[in-house]
């Protein structure tokens, strides 16, 4: 028997069922996929999770105090370093004219007064009075009493003496007082507390203005309100010309011979409430 090829002997599907390779299983690789995107998942909620809680203020805490350093912030160093200039406290310079600033204090306004009296008027004067003088002083009660004698107590046989009578002393006359004149009291001028030498090389600056007059002006003022201290100084007044600043007339008392006693008079001047320096003067 004889078979010949027709094509109803080949199917359409006869090389493809022919042979086929074996694909590799892959329904493992899904449950591995599931876990890592759950483990991803995780992460990621823990990480959002974890920032929110940090950025949300707890309600029910206690709310944070401040507490300020036990030490200061700033403090003054304990070597200030730099150069030392003495006098740069002096307003010397700072005053143009002598109304500018009181220095008299009450003390001394009361005892510059023109009339020489203190604060409250004039005194008053206790003398007594020429009605009270004229009266007589009666000395009966600056007597003692006279005693009247006793009853005689001594026996009969014992002669009693007569008593004579006591003279009462007649009262003494009192010589009118006549009020003694009081001397007059002439004023004094104060003495010196200072060493002046009148050819001294220092001197005390004790203001500078603008002009000569204004200067004079000071040093009178200052003599009537400090005459303790001013009594037998001198008046020396230097014209400065300061370029920018102005022409300064520098108003000076003196002179002394040497630097610790022009440094005594602008010591007590400056407790009296003023101002001054110990200058040396130039040649």
């Amino acid at each position: 028997m004889t078979y010949r090829n027709h094509d109803a002997d080949f199917g359409p599907y006869e090389e493809e069922y022919r042979g086929f390779e074996i694909r590799d299983d892959e329904t493992a690789r899904g449950p591995l996929i599931l876990t890592l995107a759950i483990g991803v998942l995780i992460v990621f909620a823990a990480v959002v999770w974890n920032t929110y809680r940090q950025g949300v203020r707890p309600q029910d805490g206690a709310l944070p105090m401040v507490v300020a350093e036990a030490q200061p912030y700033k403090r003054v160093p304990d070597d200030r370093g730099g150069v030392q200039i003495d006098d740069l406290d002096r307003m010397l310079y700072d005053v143009i004219d002598g109304s500018s600033r009181e220095t008299a204090t009450t003390a001394q306004q009361v005892a510059s007064r023109t009339d020489g009296y203190l604060k409250g008027g004039p005194p008053l004067d206790l003398r007594p009075s020429s009605d009270e003088t004229e009266k007589p002083v009666s000395n009966a009660s600056s007597q003692p009493p006279v005693q009247e004698p006793a009853a005689d107590t001594r026996p009969a046989d014992v002669k009693s003496e007569s008593l004579a009578p006591i003279a009462t002393p007649e009262p003494e006359r009192t010589a009118r007082a006549e009020p003694l004149p009081q001397p007059q009291v002439q004023p004094s001028t104060p003495a010196s507390r200072f060493a002046f030498a009148a050819g001294g090389e220092y001197l005390v600056q004790i203001s500078a203005l603008r002009s000569e007059a204004a200067a004079t002006d000071a040093w009178q003022r200052a003599r009537r309100s400090h005459p303790d201290i001013f009594s037998g100084a001198s008046m020396s007044i230097e014209r400065a010309d300061l370029g920018a600043r102005g022409v300064f007339y520098r108003l000076r008392a003196g002179a002394f011979g040497s630097r610790e006693g022009a440094s005594d008079f602008c010591d007590a001047y400056k407790s009296a409430g003023g101002d001054c320096i110990v200058v040396r003067e130039t040649a």
